[in-house]
């Protein structure tokens, strides 16, 4: 069994590779990324170097001897994100497709997707697997080809 602790807990005050370490020293095997921060607009995740980021973070935690192995997609954007369908769809939808991306880069076998947080979920389960079920390769708008061997 892996010890694993999420990074977001003490990164904010610490920073990323300070994090790490008061980890590795507190005896935890694995670290939980957390990306939501990609929600901001400025965060560094969002910009065109994401997939160096990315490798470099999952290089220095490997060089310390833990693994990355889970993450946290970003969840908290505004509610006009979510309920606007141009913004769920030029903000929400690629930003939680790329941290999927990221994850991988990462080493994640994880990625936990927090459905939508806004709205109370009961009596919105509908909504919820509507917009998150675009991330499955059997989703409607996914041409056939893309997983037919896998589907």
């Amino acid at each position: 069994m892996k010890l694993s602790i999420n990074l977001h807990s003490i990164s904010d005050e610490y920073g990323f590779e300070k994090s790490v370490d008061v980890y590795k020293a507190a005896g935890f095997d694995a670290i939980d990324y957390s990306l939501m921060r990609m929600v901001y607009d400025n965060d560094p995740m969002n910009g065109e170097n994401y997939r160096e980021l990315a490798l470099d973070a999952r290089r220095f935690v490997e060089e310390k001897g833990m693994t990355i192995n889970q993450t946290h997609a970003p969840f908290g954007f505004k509610p006009e994100q979510w309920d606007n369908e141009a913004l769920f769809e030029s903000v929400v939808l690629p930003r939680t497709a790329r941290s999927i991306e990221i994850s991988g880069l990462l080493g994640a076998d994880v990625v936990v997707v927090h459905p939508i947080h806004h709205t109370p979920y009961q009596g919105h389960e509908e909504e919820v697997f509507e917009q998150y079920g675009v991330f499955s390769p059997t989703h409607s708008s996914r041409r056939k080809s893309e997983c037919e061997d896998r589907c």
